[in-house]
């Protein structure tokens, strides 16, 4: 590729200095000698073509980008002639299924014709229903109540011996007064109750199969041995005496029989079959293979007992056929996909492979009969219904292999490039100076700039650097962020962030050097360790109230103290410290009249959840006493664990604080099932911060912190229970804080890793 390149390099290049090269020779200056063509044409291509630029730049792309289209195209074939083989595989299945179904259903039909001939029949109809008569004057029919043989023989000469096993006339509780077999007379036929409700209507229909209550001889047995609970189908016809049901006529067929013998089929083509299950997901018919069902125990091994009603069509897991003999009970196994859907009355298809009740994966397709109350499968194993596939794959396959290789070695090689160039520029941009501070890795970005960590050059002490970057500034954003800064700099608490520096750099862009905090804001604390002891929220209510102490003493309002822009961390001597962040909305409430009103760049004096009434409905209402509200409100969330008001849109927050009181944090942690005594003096300092009239709260932030100090617990909280709680909160490692905030929900906030397992946060 890079010599088609410098082909077309040389070319172009020929052209424009051929009449140079044909006159005489080219002299640099420096030695006074001849150029090659080939330096000349470097030299030239290099310098004046940006074409060639550009195809110097992309050529690492083209091998790839051709890979790439070859693998899309091989990809796309080979999803083509996969769906066509899905195609024909579906049409097959369909074809077998529709075609054993419409035989299935004509059988069926037939033995319906059957009884209704019998039933219809003049003489037997009479002769049954004496029977019946004569049963019902006296007493229940039994065997010895029988003669030797039937007491209607004709019925036999009008029934197919290849298609029946027998028949039975009941009366209408379902009892047998006269059969083909004479054990059976006297007793109970136990045909489904659907479908004696039919018959007593007047309506011929066919049975599911159901436990035959004698025994009878197998259909596979050479010895003609009995065997009991012999599955058994009934084709039912209604008797009528004078327009009245006074009984029924059942023709019994075996469903291992000749039913099975109509989906014999199939069994001819490698690995298929078609079956009937009925509604309990159990295989009607015979399954082909119930040589290896009996090998690894589905099936007894006594051979008179067939699969019809014994094998359950249900997924083992795992192919049957190669393993051992099965260790749990079957009826444990979840049904297969075809049985699950067919027992719910579906029809459907799949053709891209289940386990059947064999572990084997099949293609398959199924339909319900609703008539008969059953349902017909047909399934053929996936290796054989794919096999034409197999030799096409595997030559897609190795087609993908190679596109694959040769497009990911090319990416890879620009990826790498373009990696090095990037991480390049990377290490260019960390080394970045502002003043006597190196920069660092960029630790976040929000609305007022973006903050990276540095590191003072004489010192070596760790700062936090916030930059208004000059595409961000405008009049409204450099007045906030210079008052911001100048703010913050006339604050001297301890629970309040320092400022060291701020300027300007060379490029325009202001900055303002400040404290590096590890530790995490009081929001990660209750999101990840759940709400606080009454100890320890008036131990950081308290230092809240310091700072905010010493700015309302210099008329400086916060307007947005919330559990984001509190960070706590631990030092040697004191570990519980917080600071208070985030002095972008400070108000001054000694200001002019002329001086600048600011809000945040989306027109949001502060945070919904913590944000007074008064100050919904104007910001300019501010004072003192709203950061009393927002400071109750963070006791609370620290208390309870959770926000004063749910909601999921700030305007219904908003709307919550205008009209609706605080649940008091008992009664808050009670509605989640939480009952736990708090104590009272904290709970109604805490909601007299949260009065709606700004007159009913504490008249200042000293009478305030007054409170919190009168509390009970107010002395619960000591240096030692915080060193031990950061003691162990550290050993787990579980300070990991590193939220990203959206600007327009968090206005400035800019979060980031800190060293080892803390985090630092500025604003």
């Amino acid at each position: 590729m890079r010599g088609i390149i410098r082909t077309i390099e040389g070319a172009l290049a020929s052209r424009l200095v051929g009449s140079a090269l044909n006159t005489a020779p080219i002299v640099t200056p420096s030695s006074g000698g001849p150029t090659s063509v080939e330096m000349n044409t470097r030299t030239i291509s290099a310098t004046h073509f940006p074409l060639i630029k550009f195809l110097r730049r992309v050529g690492p792309w083209i091998g790839g980008l051709s890979s790439l289209a070859l693998l899309l195209a091989v990809g796309l074939v080979g999803w083509a002639l996969n769906q066509s083989m899905q195609q024909l595989v579906r049409d097959s299945l369909e074809t077998t299924l529709l075609a054993h179904v419409r035989s299935l259903e004509h059988w069926l039909a037939e033995r319906i014709r059957e009884s209704d001939r019998i039933a219809n029949n003049v003489d037997i109809q009479n002769r049954s229903v004496k029977l019946i008569t004569a049963s019902e004057e006296q007493f229940k029919w039994t065997a010895a109540d029988a003669s030797a043989k039937p007491s209607v023989p004709s019925i036999d000469s009008l029934l197919n011996p290849n298609q029946t096993v027998g028949w039975a006339i009941l009366d209408t509780n379902d009892q047998v007064i006269d059969s083909s077999f004479a054990a059976l007379i006297g007793k109970r036929l136990p045909i489904p109750d659907p479908v004696r409700r039919q018959a007593l209507s007047g309506k011929s229909t066919v049975s599911e199969p159901f436990a035959f209550p004698i025994a009878i001889a197998g259909n596979d047995d050479p010895d003609g041995k009995p065997i009991t609970d012999a599955p058994i189908i009934a084709a039912v016809s209604p008797l009528h005496s004078d327009e009245t049901v006074v009984g029924m006529i059942t023709v019994l067929i075996d469903p291992a029989g000749p039913l099975s013998n109509i989906f014999a089929a199939t069994r001819s083509e490698v690995g298929g079959e078609t079956y009937a299950v009925d509604r309990n997901g159990r295989m009607i018919s015979r399954s082909r293979y119930e040589k290896q069902l009996r090998k690894v125990g589905v099936l007894p091994p006594d051979p008179r007992v067939t699969s019809s009603m014994q094998v359950s069509v249900r997924d083992p897991g795992y192919r049957l056929l190669d393993g051992d003999k099965i260790s749990q009970s079957v009826d444990e196994w979840p049904l297969t996909e075809m049985a699950n859907q067919l027992t719910r009355g579906g029809s459907g298809e799949n053709v891209s492979g289940y386990r059947d009740y064999r572990g084997v994966k099949v293609v398959g397709a199924w339909a319900w009969l609703p008539e008969y109350q059953f349902g017909v499968a047909t399934e053929f194993d996936f290796e054989q219904a794919y096999a034409p596939m197999k030799l096409l794959r595997r030559l897609m396959i190795g087609l993908l292999l190679i596109s694959a290789i040769v497009g990911a070695t090319t990416i890879l090689l620009a990826l790498m490039v373009r990696r090095m160039v990037k991480r390049l520029a990377a290490t260019q941009q960390n080394q970045r100076r502002i003043g006597q501070y190196e920069l660092g890795e960029s630790l976040g970005r929000g609305g007022m700039g973006a903050v990276f960590r540095a590191t003072h050059d004489l010192l070596g002490r760790t700062v936090a650097i916030k930059v208004l970057e000059r595409d961000s500034q405008n009049s409204v954003s450099i007045a906030r962020f210079e008052r911001e800064a100048k703010m913050t700099a006339g604050l001297r608490h301890p629970s309040t962030i320092s400022l060291y520096d701020f300027g300007r750099t060379d490029q325009g862009e202001l900055f303002y050097v400040m404290e590096y905090v590890d530790g995490i804001t009081l929001q990660r604390l209750v999101d990840r360790y759940g709400r606080q002891p009454p100890a320890r929220v008036i131990h950081l209510l308290l230092q809240i109230c310091g700072s905010l102490s010493e700015a309302h003493w210099k008329g400086i309002i916060h307007r947005d103290i919330k559990p984001a822009n509190l960070m706590l961390s631990t030092q040697p001597g004191m570990h519980d410290l917080l600071k208070v962040l985030d002095f972008g909305l400070v108000k001054d409430i000694v200001q002019g009249p002329t001086d600048l009103s600011l809000t945040t760049s989306e027109g949001i004096t502060g945070t919904p959840m913590y944000m007074p009434p008064e100050t919904v409905r104007d910001a300019s209402m501010s004072d003192h006493r709203s950061d009393i509200y927002a400071v109750g409100g963070v006791g609370y969330t620290l208390l309870t664990g959770k926000p004063m008001f749910e909601g999921d849109a700030s305007v219904e927050i908003c709307m919550k604080q205008l009209k609706e009181d605080p649940l008091r944090p008992a009664d808050r942690l009670a509605s989640h099932g939480i009952h736990e005594r708090l104590p009272d003096d904290l709970q109604n300092i805490l909601m007299a911060c949260l009065r709606k009239d700004p007159t009913q709260r504490p008249a200042s932030i000293d009478d305030l912190a007054a409170a919190l100090r009168h509390c009970d617990d107010a002395t619960g909280w000591d240096d030692v229970a915080a060193m031990h709680w950061w003691t162990l909160a550290l050993k787990d490692g579980v300070i990991d804080d590193t939220t990203s905030f959206d600007d327009a929900d968090r206005d400035s906030e800019i979060t980031w890793a800190g060293e080892g397992d803390a985090s630092a946060t500025a604003h």
